[in-house]
């Protein structure tokens, strides 16, 4: 069954002065989803949430939660944040230094005039639930980073609300509290089967939290989807180019077939037929150029005698080069190949073989690309 819809933007807009940040955007958010909002700096992403929540009204279009308009400027109606229900974690988290772990969870209970008893039981229950529960008589002074994070957390849910909203909340932590609260969020969301909105620029966050991810740029949304259809289905150069890294090859477009196949030539050799997945825009037309773009770890490096030896790799796609520099970095080797065309790629490749500089090599990869003009 269909999950209901929680929220709706319906051609929301939003303007500083002269300068417009949010521009005629229409999503929605099903009730019990994780949403990521995923974009560079300036997209509009953070604003987006920020109306959500009732910090920013928006200046055209409105917004619609739980069946009822909570923002609409043509109509006159403006719920501010604390009417709206809604938990928020900021950047910056937003503990109260003079107050105690419990003293902040318990602060938006006091706000509603809950009885003490009251407070009590759900406070020990949230702070149970996020592991503080030993720490609730310490001042938030005394925290660590991902501590106070788990405090956030705690009092933005522990008011029960509908749906949670989190800005940017593991950029202030190091790479190894950022992988644990990472897990510790996606767990606590899946017990609660609360619906999150989560706005980060990362995107290892965006694909392993979100069950769906909104692709933002310069205000509008660039592709939405699953973190699956975002990453191996990218619809626009920007996202192609913003969700990992992208090899791309460039060649000629030498026949189009009516079954969805092209042939392009590199090298100057004889013409090699592929899948294009991307019918989102007109290919180039035979005889114009074009560029081939695959995914860095679909890329298989190959030392050209082993892959001369090999046979039945009829799928794949095979062009043949020369490692140039080669710099060995632990887990793996960084190398730049040069390809027997001149054209040059920065690859890692794993420590699978004696690699070594002016080595002839084979990259192979998959005949399902995505093809794009270049």
């Amino acid at each position: 069954m269909t999950a209901a819809s929680l929220l709706r933007f319906e051609h929301v807009s939003k303007s500083y002065g002269e300068t417009q940040i949010v521009k005629d955007l229409s999503i929605e958010i099903k009730d019990g989803e994780f949403v990521a909002i995923l974009g560079p700096s300036g997209c509009g992403k953070t604003t987006s949430l920020r109306m959500i929540a009732g910090l920013e009204p928006c200046n055209g279009g409105q917004i619609i939660y739980q069946g009822e308009v909570i923002d609409s400027p043509e109509r006159g109606v403006f719920v501010p944040p604390d009417k709206r229900g809604m938990g928020m974690v900021f950047q910056s988290y937003a503990i109260w230094p003079h107050m105690t772990v419990y003293e902040n969870v318990a602060y938006p209970l006091k706000l509603r005039r809950m009885p003490k008893d009251k407070i009590k039981l759900e406070v020990e229950n949230i702070l149970a639930i996020v592991g503080l529960k030993e720490m609730a008589d310490r001042q938030a002074t005394q925290l660590s980073g991902g501590q106070q994070q788990r405090v956030a957390l705690a009092r933005s849910l522990v008011f029960h609300p509908k749906i949670l909203l989190l800005d940017e909340p593991f950029s202030n932590l190091d790479a190894k509290l950022r992988e644990q609260m990472r897990i510790e969020v996606k767990l606590l969301q899946k017990r609660l089967g609360i619906t999150v909105i989560f706005v980060t620029h990362d995107q290892v966050e965006a694909l392993s939290l979100a069950d769906r991810i909104i692709m933002m740029s310069k205000g509008n949304v660039e592709q939405e989807g699953t973190p699956q259809e975002i990453y191996e289905r990218p619809r626009t150069p920007f996202v192609r180019d913003f969700m990992g890294k992208t090899i791309m090859l460039e060649a000629k477009i030498a026949d189009v077939h009516q079954n969805g196949q092209i042939s392009v030539v590199k090298d100057g050799k004889n013409p090699v037929t592929l899948t294009t997945f991307n019918h989102y825009f007109p290919l180039p037309r035979l005889g114009e150029r074009c560029l081939i773009a695959v995914r860095s770890e679909q890329i298989r490096v190959v030392p050209l005698e082993l892959a001369e030896a090999e046979s039945g790799h009829e799928q794949e796609l095979r062009f043949c080069g020369s490692i140039e520099t080669l710099l060995f970095i632990g887990d793996q080797y960084e190398a730049l190949i040069t390809l027997d065309d001149g054209e040059q790629l920065h690859l890692f490749i794993p420590k699978t073989h004696h690699w070594q500089e002016g080595q002839a090599i084979i990259l192979r990869f998959n005949r399902e690309v995505s093809v794009w003009p270049e």
